[in-house]
């Protein structure tokens, strides 16, 4: 509470309601209870992560209260805004174009102390399901690879 307190006099953070702050231009929100901290850039989200579940009564089986800090990244969104006919060539828009279909989201959960060391894991759940993971990504090398020697092929002629 007492960073919050100063990151609010300090400019960083505004005040959007109890218990809740936002942070730089678009939907960029924080909420916190007596014990957890949730941001996302869908403020409706941020009570329901907070109570453990979402408003549609599912929640991401990597999402939960039970880690001091759990982060979950939704790649397929984050990169369905990335309009890939908007770089400046053929290869960065294959690229781009192939990268969108490998990943679905990930997940950063931990922070448990035990042992003497503190305790992480990172879950990255791919866009194929019925295919293996590292299949998925020597296949995703594979055509990252043809399509740099395509831009190579065609810069050459």
């Amino acid at each position: 509470n007492k960073l919050l307190s100063m990151a609010v006099s300090e400019g960083v953070l505004k005040n959007a309601g109890p218990n809740t702050y936002t942070a730089g231009p678009g939907d960029f929100t924080i909420m916190v209870n007596d014990k957890y901290i949730a941001v996302s850039n869908k403020k409706d989200d941020l009570a329901a992560i907070l109570a453990g579940k979402m408003k549609d009564g599912k929640m991401h089986k990597d999402i939960s209260a039970s880690h001091p800090l759990t982060m979950f990244f939704n790649t397929a969104s984050m990169m369905n805004s990335v309009d890939a006919s908007l770089t400046g060539n053929s290869r960065d828009s294959m690229m781009i174009a192939e990268s969108k279909k490998l990943v679905a989201n990930a997940t950063f959960t931990g922070g448990e102390f035990k042992g003497d060391a503190f305790r992480y894991s990172m879950s990255i759940n791919f866009n194929n399901k019925e295919e293996n993971s590292l299949l998925q990504l020597m296949d995703f090398a594979i055509r990252m690879n043809e399509a740099s020697k395509q831009t190579t092929l065609a810069a050459s002629r």
